[in-house]
């Protein structure tokens, strides 16, 4: 008797312990879905930004007024004003491999510094004096760039780093052509009554070519606002590999700028 009331109190215990223990295991249960089926945000970037470039010239060319030489040149360089689209798309459903395609305008400008031969003349006491020129070339290579990347993203923290090349469309090659009075003291120029005169403006590179080719890498951060913006902040190294201009002259321009803009995710 004593023995089956015994296993009558254990097996109303273990009732009792399951109809207790089945809405916490009910819980769990629903935690383990929504875990399992928690959606995953798959990334596709398309959007914009604006920036600008520091760009140091490796160059060997001459500038001719009339066909006569005015001066030659070697290296220079300049700065100026980078508009870009660009996309970030991670392929393969991918959570850290990445390419990216960028249009790019680039305003490539330098300048160019030269010094010019001494030219005998006389002083305010008709001493024998040496008249120090220097001429300077301002340019615009303005280039259209196409420029593709592959990369990948550092852990889903949005630091990327991303390696590739472009190909620029050399839209424009102008230039102003400027002397400057150097030494003695007190010389001016008669035409403008200071000691720099402008003697050619506007004048378009005879030996500009139409396409240049670079290596790029870059470093950029993208800060996800949500799962549909993400701000974006990139610094880009550009490596010369061909001339801007024909030969045998010589035009190679290395890159270093930076852009910052907002993307649109039109992934899931």
């Amino acid at each position: 008797m004593k023995i089956r009331h015994t296993i009558i109190r254990g097996g109303m215990l273990i009732a009792l312990s399951l109809l207790l223990a089945s809405p916490l295991l009910k819980a769990q249960g629903r935690g383990s879905d929504a875990l399992l089926h928690e959606p995953v945000v798959r990334y596709q970037y398309i959007g914009g930004g604006a920036g600008y470039g520091y760009w140091k010239s490796e160059a060997s060319f001459g500038v001719t007024d009339n066909s006569l030489p005015c001066a030659f040149f070697s290296d220079g360089e300049g700065d100026g004003l980078i508009i870009e689209a660009k996309a970030i798309l991670y392929p393969l459903q991918s959570t850290w491999f990445l390419f990216s395609p960028r249009l790019r305008y680039e305003s490539r400008s330098s300048t160019f510094i030269t010094p010019l031969p001494g030219e005998p003349i006389k002083g305010e006491n008709n001493e024998r004096v040496i008249l120090q020129q220097e001429a300077q070339v301002d340019g615009d290579f303005g280039t259209l760039t196409l420029e593709l990347m592959v990369g990948m993203e550092i852990a889903e923290t949005g630091f990327y780093l991303s390696a590739g090349g472009a190909g620029g469309l050399l839209l424009d090659g102008f230039y102003n052509y400027t002397e400057r009075l150097l030494s003695p003291q007190g010389f001016v120029y008669p035409a403008t009554g200071t000691n720099e005169q402008q003697l050619l403006g506007g004048r378009k590179f005879d030996n500009f070519g139409t396409l240049v080719f670079d290596l790029r890498g870059s470093m950029g951060y993208m800060y996800r606002l949500n799962d549909n913006i993400a701000f974006n902040i990139e610094g880009v190294y550009s490596y010369p590999l061909t001339s801007a201009f024909n030969a045998p002259d010589l035009l190679k321009q290395q890159g270093i700028f930076g852009t910052l803009g907002v993307l649109y995710n039109f992934g899931d």
